[in-house]
Formats: structure tokens, C-alpha cells, sequence
């Protein structure tokens, strides 16, 4: 459910008491935000100890017995440099290599790619296993970075070739011809669980595959949506499942695939607006974001940011708003993922910001907590309009990266916090990393070590911490004025043995900046509450608002 900042703050003063958190209005600005690992700041050490199934994921350092040799696997999902689903190794790869190492002549004298590689585990006992050259690929950045460490940890980074990110839907029958293909052999460890990625994934298979290539998939079935993904399979290739295993509930199932088209590839590379999701352009092969300006020229950006917002202007008209969907693209820049300002907000800001209006859309029934509690929410409001036309001060601070000018979320998201407390309430503030935003993707891409990431990790000076992810972001200018949309999702716990459980709030922060001709900024800021799927009312709101809120803003440069 979506807690009041007065809920918080009772949680983090009364860590041991029962506390009945509530929907409130008041969300304080915290537009620091994507991945959901709720219990992350709350979960005993003990409970990682005996993993199995997709949980070893989460174990900081894996080893496996592949081929004669042990194999040592450095995962990153619970430390500060995760980033994508590659981070760590899944039971479909666990098993996949299992089954490579236990039949190696599947690879011996053999040209192997593996998509979606990760980790690598699987193109490591390809390589152990004989085969004659290895290319282990991924779509992400950061991935291939890491996978990159990972087999010069193990001495193997002569053996295996590690291309650029390989991006599926880009492949073409030319740039799999550059890389080997046709291959002997294509391997693939859990990558049918999305069927929004079907296509792509197809084309990528077709591609480097000739009709006499062996393919080996691994996967589980997550969801009864998966299916789509073989059925989509089944038009191109045979398909046999050869086994079935695995230590969960959700077993893994092997599948032997051959090509069955003539087809070269699906030509998406080449499909302009097919390619290229809503308010994005094709330029040189690559999807950008269009983003109007003075005159109607259209300005681009590379598309860092796939968010269903068509027209963030439309959004401050009216209080009938539908909860934007999260980022499921893929970025043309893995890594760098953020919201981007004018280049003219960079640097330390003095920040007026004054409450104008509080609604609640929908009714009083969905700000009053999990019961609808009408007295709650009533009180609640009250609390919120109690506020209206009264000033709060606070800094704020914006850096110059090479990517653009993004907030600095660490000092920011302290400022914001400490200020509408009245208090000092934060202890610390860093950065977490994740597929789409991290540090090794921002600088492979030629970003610096300490550019700001859009995960951060707040711990309070009470036994609490809250973990905000950014989950979608657009941008527009238009006559001057440069308006931005980020959808986050923070989960709040408490870090003691009190047993109330995570809040998770689903929000949006809509953003409208002007400069004026004395050098100080204009705007406003709309903040926007949306029931998380944990509500119970979550289904009655369709997706729509519960709460919206108003401020107008004033920023002037600060003196230091």
C-alpha cells in the first residue's frame, strides 16, 4: 500500500510498536526510484544459506564442477553493483551447463554462440567441453562487462570471445555472418520467459542458425504467458523437449530446436516505426527519442527511456490520469537509463516549493489504507490541505554527465527528506545498480565512476531503510518549457525485529520547468499516487489515480 510521510516517519520513531500505515497525499517529492526486491534491507542472512532453484541467484560467490574443472562464479543481485538478470546464474543455466558437461561431444569441435549469456556458466563448459570456438553474447552493457571478469577469473577469457552487446532484435543475416554464423551450436539458458521479447529472440535464433544447427534452450515456465513464446517458436523451428528437471516447483524443460525457414532473418533491423516503440524515431539503425521544441524541430535523444507518456503537458490538465506502464524495452544505451534535464539546470539550486491543491480522484475509500478506512483518509486530507499556500525550502542539486544532465539523487533525495521532516531523519543515502542504470555500463559507454544512478538506498537514523527505483521516465520541450514524467516505486521497511510489514508505494513525479529572464526557474510539480498491486483495492482503481497533489516551484542558484 501506498504510506503517508507521516506514517513513515511514526514507523521510523516507533520502530517497536504496531503501526497501521495509510495512504496519505503527502509524498514529499522523493523522486529517486525499478527492480522489486522489497525484503532486501529486512531479510535474515540465515535465510540465503541453504539456496536452491533460481534462489542461489542471490549468493554473493557461486562454484560449479564442470568438465574436470571448478568453475567460480562472482553473482551481483544482493550487492551495490547489480544490474540486470544476467547478474547471477538461474537453475535453467545451472542445468543447461550440467547437461553439456555430461554429453560433451553436444559441443566438442563445434562453433558455439549462447545468447543472453550472463554469467557465462553455460559458454564456459561449451569451452571446457571442447569446442572449437566460443562466443558468449548478451544484450546488456553491464553484463558483458561483468561476464567479462567472470572468465578472466576463471582463465578461460582466451577461449571464449565476448562481442559487443547483441541486441536480438537488431541481428540481421550480415551482422551474424560477421560474427561465425551459421553456428554448429546456439545455447540459451531462460530466455523465453518474456513473450513481449518473442520476436526479437526469434530473429536472433534465425539468424545465426542454418537448418542443420543444433539448439538447445533451457526454460521454465513462469507464467501460462510463456507459452506464447513456443507457440511463436514453433512457427520457424522443430521442437523436442529432451528433459525435464530441476529442485522447485517450477521445473526446467530442455528443448531441441531446428530451423525450419527459409528465412534469413525477421528483418526488424530494418523496420523503421515496427522497431521503434511510441515517440521514438529510427536514425542510423538505431531507435532515438523525438522530443518536440521551439518551431516544431524535432530534437532526439538516444533512447534511454521507454515510458508510456505520450504527451507530459496533457498530464497537468487533469486529475484522470492512468498509471504510465514500466520500462520493459531495451535500451539502445544499456546502462545509462535516467531522467534527463535541460543542460541549464545544472548545478546547486535554492528550491521554493508551495502545496496549491489536493485531490483524491477516485474517493476517500483509496487513500484510507488496506481497509478503506474513511476516517483515516479523511484526516489524512486534511492533514495534506493543511499545508496549502505555505513555502517549504530546500536545495537541490543537478550534475553534468556525458549522457546529460541528470539530478544528483544521493544529495536530493537527504535534502528533500530532511526538509519536509523538519528534521534531520537520513543517515545515508547510495546508489544501487541495475540493468538499465549502472556504473559499469556508464563507463563503458565513457561516463565517470561517480555519475549519479536513478537506484537509491535510503537508510533513516531510526531502524528503518526505503529503496526507490525508477521504473519509467519521457521527456518534452515545447516553447521554452522542458517537462519530464518518472514513474517510481519505493518499498519501506523497518531494519529491527518489528514485525510490520514493507510498504510499497507506486507513484509518479510530473515535472514542468521555465527560466525566466532574471535567471531563476519556474514551474510546477504534480505528484501522482497509484494503487501497487499489494492493495486490495488495487483492482477497483483500474490503474487509476488516487491521489494527486500540486506545487508550484521557484529555484534560484545558490551562492555556493
Amino acid at each position: 500500500m501506498v504510506a503517508t510521510h507521516a506514517c513513515l516517519l511514526a514507523l521510523m520513531a516507533s520502530a517497536t510498536a504496531a503501526v497501521h500505515p495509510r495512504r496519505s497525499l503527502l509524498r514529499i517529492g522523493c523522486t529517486t526510484a525499478v527492480a522489486p526486491v522489497a525484503a532486501t534491507a529486512v531479510r535474515p542472512v540465515a535465510a540465503w544459506a541453504a539456496c536452491k532453484g533460481d534462489e542461489c541467484v542471490m549468493e554473493k560467490r557461486r562454484t560449479f564442477e564442470r568438465a574436470g574443472r571448478t568453475l567460480v562464479v562472482d553473482q551481483e543481485f544482493r550487492t551495490a553493483k547489480q544490474r540486470s538478470t544476467g547478474a547471477g546464474v538461474w537453475e535453467c543455466g545451472e542445468l543447461l551447463s550440467a547437461k553439456l558437461a555430461a554429453e560433451p561431444g553436444l559441443c566438442k569441435g563445434k562453433t558455439v554462440l549462447e545468447l543472453g549469456a550472463g554469467c557465462g556458466l553455460v559458454a564456459m563448459t561449451a569451452a571446457l567441453c571442447g569446442a572449437k570456438r566460443v562466443i558468449a553474447s548478451d544484450g546488456d552493457e553491464g553484463s558483458c562487462a561483468h561476464l567479462s571478469d567472470i572468465l578472466a577469473t576463471n582463465r578461460l577469457q582466451d577461449a571464449i570471445t565476448v562481442p559487443p552487446p547483441l541486441r536480438w532484435e537488431a541481428s540481421t543475416a550480415q551482422s551474424a555472418k560477421a560474427l561465425g554464423a551459421p553456428f554448429d551450436v546456439l545455447l540459451g539458458a531462460d530466455l523465453t520467459y518474456n513473450p513481449a521479447n518473442a520476436e526479437a529472440l526469434i530473429n536472433a535464433l534465425v539468424a545465426h542458425a542454418a537448418p542443420s544447427t543444433l539448439i538447445l534452450l533451457a526454460r521454465k515456465r513462469r507464467q501460462p504467458a510463456d507459452d506464447a513464446t513456443l507457440l511463436k517458436l514453433g512457427e520457424f523451428f522443430s521442437i523436442t523437449t529432451l528433459a525435464t528437471d530441476g529442485s522447485t516447483a517450477e521445473p526446467v524443460s530442455t528443448l531441441q530446436l531446428r530451423k525450419t525457414t527459409k528465412k534469413a532473418d525477421l528483418d526488424l533491423a530494418g523496420a523503421s516505426a515496427d522497431n521503434c516503440a511510441d515517440g521514438y524515431v529510427r536514425r542510423s539503425g538505431a531507435c532515438w527519442l523525438a522530443r518536440r521544441s521551439v518551431g516544431g524541430l524535432a530534437l532526439a535523444l538516444p533512447a534511454v527511456a521507454v515510458a508510456a507518456v505520450p504527451n507530459v503537458a496533457s498530464r497537468f490538465d487533469s486529475d484522470a490520469l492512468v498509471q504510465p506502464s514500466i520500462d520493459q524495452g531495451r535500451s539502445e544505451l544499456s546502462g545509462v537509463a535516467n531522467l534527463y534535464y535541460p543542460d541549464w539546470m545544472e548545478g546547486t539550486w535554492d528550491m521554493e516549493q508551495t502545496l496549491k491543491r489536493a485531490e483524491a480522484p477516485l474517493g476517500l475509500k483509496f487513500i484510507g489504507g488496506p481497509r478503506g478506512d474513511l476516517e483515516i483518509a479523511r484526516k489524512s486530507l486534511e492533514e495534506q490541505r493543511s499545508r496549502i499556500g505555505k513555502p517549504q525550502q530546500l536545495k537541490l542539486r543537478f550534475v553534468k554527465t556525458k549522457f546529460g544532465v541528470v539530478e544528483d539523487r544521493i544529495y536530493n533525495t537527504r535534502s528533500r527528506l530532511d526538509a519536509f521532516a523538519g528534521r534531520r531523519v537520513v543517515a545515508s543515502v547510495e546508489y544501487a545498480e541495475t540493468g538499465g542504470n549502472n556504473q559499469r555500463g556508464n563507463m563503458a559507454l565513457g561516463g565517470k565512476e561517480d555519475d549519479p544512478l536513478i537506484t537509491t538506498m535510503t537508510y533513516y537514523k531510526s531502524p528503518a531503510a526505503q529503496k526507490v527505483f525508477s521504473v519509467a521516465r519521457t521527456t518534452e520541450v515545447s516553447d521554452g518549457v522542458w517537462r519530464g514524467s518518472e514513474t517510481t516505486r519505493s518499498i519501506f521497511a523497518l531494519t529491527n525485529t518489528n514485525a510490520a510489514p514493507p510498504i510499497t508505494t507506486d507513484s509518479e513525479l510530473l515535472t514542468e520547468l521555465r527560466r525566466t529572464g532574471d535567471g531563476v526557474v519556474t514551474g510546477r510539480l504534480r505528484l501522482v499516487d497509484y494503487m501497487n498491486p499489494t492493495d486490495p483495492l488495487f483492482f477497483d482503481a483500474k490503474r487509476k489515480a488516487v491521489s494527486v497533489v500540486d506545487y508550484d516551484v521557484r529555484l534560484r542558484r545558490a551562492s555556493d
